[in-house]
Order: C-alpha cells, then structure tokens, then sequence
C-alpha cells in the first residue's frame, strides 16, 4: 500500500467510511466535515478518485459521487 501522509489517509479513509455506509459522498459533506473550500474538498474527491480509479464515479443528474459496483475500501 502506498503511504499518504496523515492528513490525506484521513481524508481518503472519511470518503471510503462514507460511500461505504451510504454508497455516495457529495462535495458539500467534505467540505462541511473538513472545513474546506468547495474547491479544495472537489480536489480532495478528484485525488481519492485518483488513488482509487473505479471506486466512485460522478452522478451529473444526482451532484454525487456514487460507489460503483468494483468498490473496495481502500483506506481502513
């Protein structure tokens, strides 16, 4: 497994946490849990989607991204 640094594998762990639980994560919920931007948590989302190609996608109609049927957490 790659190493992150603390900051990013709390970050990714939240977003698997979540999809995992709900199967999607929104921006806004980033973006309220880590006291960020709109742009620095869409960042956040487009690194983990980095990291982890085919466990999320983003639903345009819904403005979420949704856990696909490949999904793994990742981040335990």
């Amino acid at each position: 497994m790659k190493e992150y640094d603390f900051h990013s594998y709390r970050r990714f762990r939240f977003i698997d946490m979540i999809v995992d639980c709900y199967g999607f994560i929104t921006m806004r919920l980033v973006r309220d849990y880590f006291g960020v931007s709109d742009r620095y948590a869409s960042e956040i989302l487009r690194k983990y989607m980095e990291e982890e190609p085919g466990n999320i996608v983003y639903n345009f109609q819904e403005k979420r991204y949704q856990k696909t049927p490949f999904f793994r957490r990742a981040f335990t």
